[in-house]
């Protein structure tokens, strides 16, 4: 990547120190060096380069660490531009190229690869290599002596050894010296500073849809081979999602582009994510030739236990917890001390990569990696050992999770069970594919349901598939026999079907269960009572539905009976949800009674949704005010926790609160977004006749104050929302709803009078001071469309023409009221 230097880079006598010793890599342009300048598109790594300017700024060694491909050394050129840009390192901005140097081979003397790095950093810095190693050391370090450089060492990781040594004598020729390495793996020097370069962005991560950075990469690099892609196109973005971001990866995949079309490269990454090779051969950089020849080249760099460690790891899909590895390696005989300090060897070498999601620390590996790392077979061990130990991990992690959910984990649980959900899924399957573990596989899938994480994810449609993949298997492998566990996973499917609106699927399941129920005897399960009981409440007979609480009580009782607390609370929240649609006068007590049980039990989801019941519970009791209340924590809850379920009708009661309260065109984006919000969760609101009710009786409201036109036009505006832009609106309605409820505390006698609430009461006063709609948003803090949607109803209550009008009505108010 660097040679010996052209006229334009030889050193010049009285260079930028103003002495007869030359500046390192002299340039009239300030020092710029050797630098290969930036023709290729840059994209993203905004962050990256925000990060490495500021270390470089304070760190003396800072190394961008991450695996093959990954664009560590595109991210290194663009570092130092912006370094010699600055002006910070006036003696020189150096790259120094060690791809081909080459490493040591077997039974080579580590002097040897120490003296090839030496002789590429001397003519870097243009010091004569014609001593021993020893005087080439100290010229280097007389060169740097005093020196603002900058020295850019690209592609450490064969070379690693030699690099360690003589890095702590370069930075200690001057303070003003500083380093700026690449490697796929960390240095593990004093003072190192590693800077973790991930793969680009595969989804837009705020979920606006804006186009991710790895298919606007693919985008520049197919036109550049006159291919043009859509970057909205499904196919595109599936692309770059089984390439994983990984930006070589998606370089070849782009030259790839020529000859074959988009469905046909995915098809064969499908098949085989190491599939992709250059399409022309180049002499530089071998190993970047090919998938394949990239994850080759790292895995000669590693010991054997390494290979070994990454062989067991690949096992996993998608992301795992330490934790997880540990369980893995100890169902394996491998200690956890000794996977602790073998995770952190494969995370040092860019083997495995370390997230952080939703406040869990996640290990994975790329795609390409792992599909390297499953045809490894560890040497003692094989494969169908690791598959079975695999799935013994995540079927204890399963009973564990059903039977401890309900409780200060809760959040924990969810989102853990959640990040698995593909590691559970290959566990399943290898459960299922045999006689002897097909009824584990079954109570796998039934301690996962238990715990509602695919209800909290909005995976309703998977885990019935699931459920129903496992019934199936069970028949296959066992015909005729019938166990307790398989009345618990149809009653399961059976909640699903009901909760997405699909009544006749769950009512048909509802019937299997109870049959097997009879065959196998024993307890009723709380699941199979509490699923009866939605049913009962979602039929459209008044008579049926009417039965309901009887039902729902006995799944509180069984529950409690057999000591499963998550059960109990679940068939509360319907008993709550029966009562409150129902109008009951207790619905509100009850409701209160059952957010403090949650709130005790240290379950932050559950009582999340206790807040949703209550806030349904004083709705129908006509208290906007306290519904708005009781609401707003419970959504702010859910999205703070990632919740897709809770949050969609917690949603859906907002847009229902600002029907009633007056909102209109607020209310109709919402409903909007809510539409959208409920397709991808696989809800059929019309199957649910309470909600149903509720939304038809709403929507007319805002039909009347809007008009149908108007109607139709916010409600496909709010159906371009994003999920968590409509929860950002919901909750600025809640608060304006219940700073402006009727039912709030202490309403003057005034607004009584006028029929106004305590908000609108504000309006109008500031109104008929002659301020502005945007004038009186600035006093109270509001939106001006708020505050024009206040106005517009002041004056339909009030039957006033003009905003003069309104201001001769309240003086007649406050001289009546004296």
């Amino acid at each position: 990547m660097t040679g010996p230097p052209s006229d334009h880079e030889r050193p010049r006598p009285g260079g930028a120190l103003g002495s007869p010793r030359p500046s390192v890599a002299c340039l009239p342009d300030g020092g710029r060096g050797a630098l290969p300048p930036e023709l290729d598109v840059f994209v993203g790594r905004a962050e990256q380069v925000a990060q490495g300017l500021e270390l470089l700024a304070t760190r003396r060694l800072v190394t961008l660490v991450g695996p093959g491909g990954v664009g560590k050394t595109r991210l290194a050129v663009r570092l130092a531009h912006r370094v010699a840009d600055a002006g910070t390192h006036p003696d020189g901005v150096v790259l120094v190229g060690l791809a081909d140097v080459e490493r040591a081979g077997p039974g080579e003397d580590p002097a040897r690869v120490r003296a090839r790095v030496l002789a590429r950093l001397s003519v870097a810095l243009r010091v004569p290599d014609n001593t021993d190693d020893a005087g080439v050391e100290a010229a280097l370090s007389h060169r740097l002596a005093g020196r603002r450089v900058l020295l850019v060492l690209d592609n450490c990781e064969h070379v690693i050894g030699a690099v360690r040594a003589l890095l702590p004598r370069l930075l200690a020729a001057g303070d003003g010296v500083r380093v700026l390495a690449t490697s796929t793996h960390h240095l593990l020097l004093s003072g190192e500073r590693p800077l973790v370069v991930p793969t680009l962005d595969t989804d837009s991560l705020d979920g606006s849809g804006a186009v991710p950075d790895s298919v606007r990469l693919l985008a520049h690099l197919a036109a550049d081979h006159d291919v043009d892609i859509d970057p909205h196109d499904d196919a595109v973005r599936e692309l770059c999602r089984l390439l994983d971001g990984l930006p070589l990866a998606i370089v070849l995949a782009a030259a790839n582009l020529e000859g074959q079309n988009l469905d046909q490269l995915v098809r064969r990454l499908r098949e085989d994510p190491l599939a992709l090779r250059g399409t022309e051969e180049r002499e530089d950089r071998a190993h970047h030739r090919s998938l394949r020849a990239v994850v080759d080249w790292a895995r000669e760099l590693l010991i054997p236990d390494e290979v070994a460690t990454w062989a067991t790891l690949s096992q996993f899909s998608g992301c795992f917890s330490p934790e997880e590895a540990h369980d893995l390696g100890c169902a394996l005989g491998v200690d956890r001390d000794r996977m602790t300090a073998l995770i952190g060897r494969l995370l040092h070498r860019s083997v495995l990569v370390r997230e952080q999601r939703h406040g869990q620390v996640r290990l994975r590996m790329l795609e390409q990696v792992r599909a390297y790392g499953v045809a490894l077979v560890p040497e003692g061990t094989p494969r169908e050992q690791i598959r079975d130990a695999h799935a013994a991990v995540y079927l204890a992690q399963a009973a564990c999770a059903a039977n401890t959910w309900y409780s200060p984990r809760e959040e924990d649980v969810l989102k853990t069970l959640t990040a698995n959900r593909p590691n559970a899924a290959a566990a399943l399957g290898r459960l299922l594919a045999s006689p002897d573990t097909v009824w584990d596989g079954l109570r796998l899938v039934v301690d996962r349901a238990r715990t509602r994480a695919g209800i909290w994810a909005g995976r309703l449609r998977e885990d019935r598939e699931q459920i129903a993949d496992a019934l199936a298997a069970t028949a296959r492998h066992h015909p005729g026999e019938h166990r307790v566990v398989e009345v618990e996973a149809v009653a399961s499917g059976a909640f699903l079907a009901l909760c997405q609106g699909r009544c006749d699927l769950g009512r048909e399941l509802l019937d299997r269960a109870w049959w097997l129920h009879a065959v196998v005897g024993g307890p009723e399960p709380p699941v199979l009572l509490t699923a009866h009981g939605v049913s009962l409440w979602l039929s459209p007979s008044a008579v049926v539905a009417g039965s309901a609480p009887e039902v729902l009580t006995r799944a509180v009782t069984a529950a409690r009976e057999q000591d499963a607390p998550g059960e109990e609370a679940m068939a509360e929240l319907f008993l709550v949800l029966v009562a409150s649609f129902g109008g009951a006068a207790s619905a509100v007590e009850s409701a209160v009674v059952h957010r403090r049980g949650t709130e005790a039990a240290g379950a932050v989801w559950a009582s999340s949704w206790a807040g949703i019941g209550l806030a349904v519970a004083e709705y129908h009791q006509g208290r906007l005010g306290r519904a708005a209340a009781a609401l707003r924590p419970a959504l702010r809850a859910q999205e703070r926790m990632g919740d897709t379920w809770g949050r969609t009708w917690a949603v859906h009661q907002s847009a229902v609160l600002a029907a009633a309260a007056g909102a209109w065109q607020e209310a109709a984006e919402l409903f909007g977004a809510v539409a959208v919000m409920l397709r991808s969760i696989g809800v059929t609101v019309s199957g649910l006749p309470q909600w149903w009710r509720v939304q038809r009786e709403a929507t007319a409201r805002c039909v009347v104050g809007l008009g149908q036109s108007a109607m139709e036009h916010h409600t496909a505006a709010g159906e371009r929302m994003g999920a968590h832009e409509a929860v950002a609106s919901a909750l600025r309605l809640l608060r304006t709803v219940e700073a402006d409820a009727d039912d709030a505390d202490g309403v003057d006698p005034v607004e009584r009078q006028g029929k106004l609430s305590a908000r609108e009461w504000q309006v109008a006063r500031l109104v008929a001071q002659g301020l502005k709609d945007a004038e009186v948003a600035d006093v109270l803090r509001l939106s001006p469309r708020t505050v024009e949607s206040h106005v517009r109803r002041i004056r339909e209550r009030l039957g006033l023409p003009n905003r003069t009008a309104l201001a001769t009505w309240l003086t007649t108010q406050v001289s009546h009221a004296v």
